[in-house]
């Protein structure tokens, strides 16, 4: 069984290693019950596992188990259409009984205007080229979505453009 998305930076798999091992071994002490469960971590995820471990002083035990109490929960269904309110399984408490939930996530660094620019670049500019010279030239068409484009600025675009203009030395 796999929880979550293979591709993510964050996902367990759960597998029964008795049957993996008889099938890919001769051995014949291969124990009767063995379930194992996996948890993969990249990139961000892995580094913040790490930090916890290093700088929180924590065993890499109580960090994996912590992690997993904070994104995995096996619960038992009950007559409630709401399962954030279904109980947990008492052998996932049993579990996770001595640990705190701990979280993996960074938060990330606002975009600034030297960001939109490179993704600009990466990502449409292609297309834009297309339609520039699909209209030979003329520039009418991006005018009018630039100036609906304004109209539609949230927060942390008109904070980067402070930003930019502040580190330029241009007044906001």
């Amino acid at each position: 069984m796999y929880f979550g998305s293979q591709a993510s930076d964050l996902f367990c798999r759960v597998y029964d290693k008795t049957l993996e091992r008889k099938i890919n071994s001769d051995q014949k002490d291969i124990p009767e019950k063995w379930t194992r469960l996996e948890m993969v971590y990249r990139k961000d995820r892995a580094k913040k596992l790490v930090d916890h471990m290093i700088n929180g002083h924590k065993s890499p035990g109580y960090v994996l188990r912590g992690s997993l109490k904070q994104y995995l929960r096996f619960i038992l269904p009950i007559a409630d259409r709401n399962q954030a309110r279904w109980p947990t399984a008492p052998w996932w408490s049993e579990l996770l009984s001595n640990v705190e939930k701990l979280q993996l996530t960074i938060e990330k660094e606002d975009k600034t205007i030297e960001d939109m620019i490179s993704w600009v670049d990466r990502q449409i500019s292609p297309t834009l080229s297309a339609i520039l010279e699909a209209h030979e030239g003329d520039l009418a068409w991006f005018r009018s979505i630039l100036v609906e484009g304004s109209k539609r600025l949230s927060q942390k675009h008109k904070d980067a453009i402070t930003q930019f203009l502040q580190k330029e030395g241009t007044p906001a």
